[in-house]
């Protein structure tokens, strides 16, 4: 029979809500987090978060009290980064410092071990309990994107589905709504995601921008359309002149051809169906393999002996190692390809990208796939760091099962 203290000492180990380590931190010690982004960068927007500021601080003295505890974790021996709680803590200097109520000065906390990447990510999920605008929506949804795309072993629970379905069903918004602030994060121009970012343009007008090229969503604002139903009655008289009067033959531009005849193919350009001719010697065609130049490097079709989750998903990481599938010229895209003995394959495509808040850094993204044996689509086959190590895994007991079979 279990001792008392046994039990209680079990029902301690499963709880899954730990207890936080409170303490009433001064001001002075506490500082903003480095991504935080809604204190404003322009003399505007600085503006417009010292409204909110002095706003809060009246609702504060009002109360007596800071009455929701600020998130933060420790940086130095008595220095602490804030997580969630930026505009408290500023409403709280400013009762300190301009107003002399110094029994704001300190603010309850609660100090959080966390990891670099999960304290970016709750300072963005934090900011959602606040009002913000659709451009501060987007932006955290694109970051949010980014540490659980890069950082999947911190977001084990997101790791399954389509992107727009886990931003989705982390943060209880209708999959269409975070399909529309990613299409305006991806498409959107620059000039048209300034207007978007000072207000000018909504939601809904940014949306209906996205669906243009960059050329022509500047034509559209320097016409003046700014406001959704302009821009939907631009789409339909562009839509008009496009489509040729019932009975009549579009004329036809001279650097077209009629129907029926072959326009004459330029010299570096490839016919229809054709692969176009490769001019590095390193780079194979689509759908060839590139001969391997590490000798360290696994043949395809072996199983390479990976110990641990650790070993499996450094050998993910070198798939530039690996043979290259098939490029696309067009998309800067390129799929590494690793084959296993069982038929399925590991895939990583990699491309390069910048975002819109920093344009001057290239980066490279990648995306991964399982292709398992039988799948009708190469769709079908997007994965996760999570699946793709939990598959080798599988593949080595099985290996290890038909070794002492034999």
């Amino acid at each position: 029979m279990a001792k008392i203290g046994e039990v209680f000492q079990e029902v301690r180990k499963t709880d899954p809500h730990p207890k936080k380590n409170f303490k009433w931190i001064h001001y002075t010690k506490l500082h903003p987090h480095p991504k935080q982004y809604r204190m404003g960068t322009t003399a505007e927007e600085i503006a417009q978060f010292r409204e909110r500021v002095t706003a809060l601080a009246w609702l504060i003295r009002a109360d007596g009290k800071v009455l929701d505890n600020l998130n933060v974790r420790r940086t130095g021996p008595d220095e602490y980064e804030i997580i969630a709680g930026h505009h408290r803590m500023e409403a709280c200097r400013y009762l300190a410092e301009e107003e002399g109520q110094e029994q704001f000065a300190f603010l309850p906390c609660d100090i959080e071990n966390i990891s670099d990447v999960r304290a970016e990510f709750e300072l963005y999920s934090s900011n959602g309990y606040s009002k913000k605008t659709d451009y501060e929506i987007m932006h955290e949804l694109e970051q949010m994107k980014y540490l659980i795309s890069h950082y999947p072993e911190e977001f084990p629970d997101l790791q399954t589905g389509r992107m727009v379905e886990r931003l989705a069903k982390k943060f209880g918004k209708k999959r269409s709504t975070i399909s529309e602030y990613m299409k305006i994060s991806k498409n959107l121009c620059e000039d048209a995601m300034l207007q978007f970012k000072v207000g000018r343009i909504d939601k809904s007008a940014a949306v209906e921008l996205a669906s243009f090229t960059a050329e022509e969503q500047k034509a559209i604002l320097d016409q003046g359309f700014v406001k959704r139903k302009d821009i939907l009655k631009y789409k339909d008289e562009k839509r008009e002149e496009d489509v040729p009067k019932v009975g009549t033959q579009r004329k036809e531009e001279e650097d077209v051809p009629k129907v029926g005849t072959q326009r004459k193919e330029e010299e570096d350009v490839p016919k229809v169906g054709t692969q176009q001719k490769e001019k590095e010697e390193d780079v194979p065609k689509v759908g060839t393999q590139r001969k391997e130049e590490e000798e360290n490097v696994p043949k395809v079709g072996t199983l390479p002996e990976l110990k641990n989750d650790q070993e499996r998903e450094a050998f993910v990481n070198t798939y530039g190692t690996w043979q290259i599938w098939c490029t696309n010229p067009y998309t800067e895209e390129t799929f590494y390809r690793y084959d296993l003995p069982d038929g399925s394959a590991i895939i990583v495509k990699e491309y390069p990208y910048n975002n819109y808040w920093d344009k001057e850094k290239e980066r490279i993204g990648k995306d991964l796939y399982l292709l398992l044996p039988g799948m009708k689509h190469f769709k079908n086959a997007e994965s996760s760091m999570t699946e793709i190590k939990g598959h080798l895994k599988k593949l080595r007991k099985e290996f290890e099962i038909e070794s002492d079979g034999r």
